[in-house]
């Protein structure tokens, strides 16, 4: 091809928010960017731009713009303000989209603001292939939501060319929630190895043994749980420490009061927005690695953590049992239970024969068939792109 084909990536928040779905845009965007007939672009919401800026962040261009919602019926001045905005945003994008020549948009964690740009889209520059990827919270959100809400996502559902899920478990609780006749394409996610920074301040000491954990400081990720369970561990593995790595969230100050409470001060570390550097650090250097989730779509920490031949437990919930096979390359337990988490981490820590083992079975599952080269290849495939 003597142009590549411009493929634009839309999400609802800053581009430099860390997060698993911006780390999957961020991959296929740059696997997209070495191949020889596509090339990414990312737009992201941004209500200070009401003209789009472009900048560029770890090497793939991305656009900030005010992306408005759909206009509310109840007030007769939306419809005029978003009629004003679709307008203006058709002299802007029409520009860039030919400039860049666009021909395809994928939406990930597509939410209220995509109705509109597929209106746009529809309206102004119908030939553009349109994707909705959903990734975990989103599709709750969706199925939380009432039945007539529910039916205006039926309907730009419809509109779209592809709905894509991270798991299967993910793509039938979609097909739950709006209709079960829907199609829905599972492409997984990948992963890659990154460098480890050997110079982190680490808190902990040279020496300390610790079991790991990465994710928001949010209730659905279940740290409470580990926490509990970490607390009847400690009088048992008086040598070992927990470590929680994630981004700021609401649990935070509640599982601070709660180390506090237990007595763990020295024994239980809380880090927040680590570079994937310094996080890599703690990966090479874990004893395991503990996801206690209540719900997940396909997690990235799983892959990371096979990659880095981590032993690991994690709850029996959404994509995860895709992934983990119960006693061959992880161990899986329920949810919101702490003396299941408790017994899974003890029995790993007193038999590191078995342990090993499971971690040797998981980092060949993910090495051999999980990377970003064939996660970009799923889309391809279902694009029906010829390149590449």
């Amino acid at each position: 091809m003597d142009k590549k084909t411009g493929f634009a990536f839309f999400i609802p928040w800053s581009i430099r928010e860390k997060g698993g779905v911006n780390n999957v845009v961020l991959n296929l965007a740059k696997e997209m960017k070495s191949t020889s007939f596509l090339s990414p672009i990312i737009f992201c919401s941004d209500w200070d731009c009401t003209s789009p800026v472009i900048s560029e962040y770890e090497g793939i261009i991305f656009f900030k713009y005010k992306f408005m919602k759909l206009p509310n019926k109840s007030y007769p001045t939306s419809f005029i303000k978003f009629t004003f905005w679709l307008f203006i945003s058709f002299f802007h994008f029409y520009k860039i989209f030919n400039a860049y020549n666009i021909r395809v948009v994928n939406f990930h964690y597509p939410d209220e603001t995509s109705f509109s740009i597929v209106t746009f889209l529809k309206l102004f520059i119908p030939k553009i292939r349109l994707i909705f990827s959903f990734h975990g919270s989103d599709v709750n959100t969706i199925a939380k939501l009432s039945t007539n809400e529910k039916s205006q996502w039926l309907y730009y559902i419809n509109k779209v060319d592809n709905n894509v899920a991270c798991s299967v478990d993910l793509a039938n609780k979609l097909k739950e929630s709006i209709n079960s006749l829907l199609k829905v394409d599972v492409v997984y996610n990948g992963v890659k190895e990154f460098p480890v920074y050997s110079c982190v301040d680490n808190p902990l000491g040279a020496n300390c043994k610790f079991i790991l954990n990465i994710g928001k400081y949010i209730s659905l990720k279940g740290q409470q749980e580990l926490l509990e369970a970490f607390h009847t561990i400690s009088k048992i593995k008086p040598n070992y420490c927990l470590v929680f790595i994630g981004s700021n969230g609401p649990e935070l100050k509640n599982l601070k009061e709660m180390t506090h409470k237990f007595g763990l001060a020295s024994r239980v570390f809380f880090l927040i927005d680590l570079r994937q550097e310094e996080i890599a650090y703690y990966y090479e250097n874990a004893s395991m690695f503990v996801l206690p989730s209540h719900n997940e779509g396909f997690p990235l920490v799983l892959l990371e953590a096979g990659m880095f031949n981590l032993p690991v437990i994690a709850t029996n919930v959404g994509g995860i049992p895709e992934l983990i096979k119960h006693k061959f390359s992880g161990l899986l337990v329920n949810a919101y239970v702490p003396s299941e988490l408790a017994d899974a981490i003890i029995y790993l820590i007193n038999d590191k024969e078995f342990s090993t083992s499971l971690a040797r079975n998981l980092f060949l599952d993910v090495s051999n068939n999980y990377s970003w080269s064939k996660t970009l290849k799923n889309y391809i495939k279902l694009m029906g792109f010829k390149g590449g």
